[in-house]
């Protein structure tokens, strides 16, 4: 199954090449005050990459360029789990990080930019930001 991960116009290079910032995690404290790191995506078997920039960009407002993808068992290898939560609509997952320090997460970050761009946008690039 493939996640696809909306990229925001500041996580790119001129050349149209994401960053790490593109999958680096946000850092959040739980309930229980342990801090997760997690990235949304969405459920590459409930939507397509093109239904899923429209929700983001259309439904949601918020700015995106196109989307990337990854596989469940990229993310799996690289020891990031793919939570089926559903939060805020149903085709939601979020990559969960294993606890590791700035420096390996950005290293895991760059390894998910590389097997995306391997795959090629599944939607996008759009230059200005919209279609």
């Amino acid at each position: 199954m493939l996640v696809y991960r909306q990229v925001h116009r500041n996580h790119v290079e001129n050349s149209l090449r994401p960053t790490s910032s593109a999958f680096n995690p946000l850092v959040t404290g739980g309930s229980d005050g342990v801090q997760t790191r997690e990235l949304s995506a969405y459920n590459g078997n409930l939507v397509s990459a093109e239904e899923a920039y429209q929700h983001f960009t259309q439904e949601l407002g918020r700015p995106s360029i196109g989307v990337l993808a990854v596989s469940e068992e990229e993310c799996a290898e690289l020891g990031i789990e793919v939570h089926y939560d559903g939060s805020g609509f149903p085709a939601h997952v979020s990559l969960r990080f294993p606890a590791m320090s700035r420096r390996a997460t950005r290293r895991i970050a760059r390894d998910l930019v590389d097997l995306a761009m391997a795959r090629g946008w599944q939607h996008g690039p759009f230059v200005g930001g919209a279609e």
